[in-house]
Parts: C-alpha cells; structure tokens; sequence
C-alpha cells in the first residue's frame, strides 16, 4: 500500500489569537514561524471570522510583550495591523483605549501614528471616546500626546 506525504502542518490562525489572548508568548513566536513557513497571510482580519486579530486579542489582555511580538513579525505591515479593524470597526487602538497601560499604547502609537487616533468605529467612535467613557486616563494622555506631536 502507497501512502502519500502528510501535507505540511497549518495551524489555523486562530490559534495565534487564543495564545495572545492568553499571554502565551512562546506560543505565539512558535505559530508565527510556522505561519511564515506556510506563507499563511496571519496578519489579514479576514482570516478570522469576527476579524479580531491577534494583536487585538493582545490589547485585550493588556499583554505588551505579545503585542510587540507581533508587530514586529508584521514587519512593514505593522501599520496595517494597528489599523485593522474588527466587524465593528474598532481598531487593535480602539480595544487598547479601554484599559491598556501606557507601553501598550505607545506601543500601537508608534506604530499606528495619530491617524489611529482619529479613526471611528462603526458606532463612530473613537478611540479617545473609548478611552473617555471607561475612564482611561492614561490612554487620554497618551493620545493628546500623540495627537500633538502629528
């Protein structure tokens, strides 16, 4: 009996999401090679079916080692990735707003730029309106600062 080759394994994309959720760095630079050996494209919202990237599930756990992981591994398209937008318009920015401290934020800043700042949701708000309705007065700072030096 001929048996043919096992195709080469593809993590599902998912699974990066879970592991930045999670705070599971080592997981996540193992499923980012494995990624780019696969040529799969992890970055692209419509990977995933609600498009929450794994940098915003890194938002969402305040996890910037993860996030930094990730940015860096997009490479020239860590802008992108910062401005992607979930199927309620907000950005990796917009999920940071709500609680994240400042690393994070100036983190997603830097590489986002004050055009992040400025981008509305499908409800039309924006990440300073994120940040002021749950009362993040980091991320306001953060902001103005950021919306100043633009």
């Amino acid at each position: 009996m001929h048996r043919r080759p096992c195709p080469a394994s593809r993590p599902p994309p998912s699974l990066a999401r879970a592991a930045a959720l999670r705070g599971h760095l080592d997981v996540v630079h193992l499923l980012l090679r494995q990624f780019e050996a696969s040529r799969l494209t992890w970055q692209d919202p419509a990977q995933y079916g609600d498009s929450w990237t794994p940098l915003m599930a890194a938002a969402v756990a305040n996890r910037t080692d993860v996030a930094l992981c990730l940015l860096t591994a997009a490479g020239s398209g860590a802008p992108a990735l910062v401005a992607a937008a979930n199927r309620y318009g907000q950005t990796a920015v917009h999920v940071a707003a709500r609680k994240a401290d400042r690393e994070l934020l100036k983190l997603l800043l830097a590489h986002g730029g004050a055009a992040t700042v400025r981008c509305a949701d499908a409800c039309g708000a924006t990440p300073v309106d994120v940040a002021r309705s749950n009362a993040n007065a980091v991320a306001m700072r953060e902001f103005a600062a950021c919306m100043m030096g633009a």
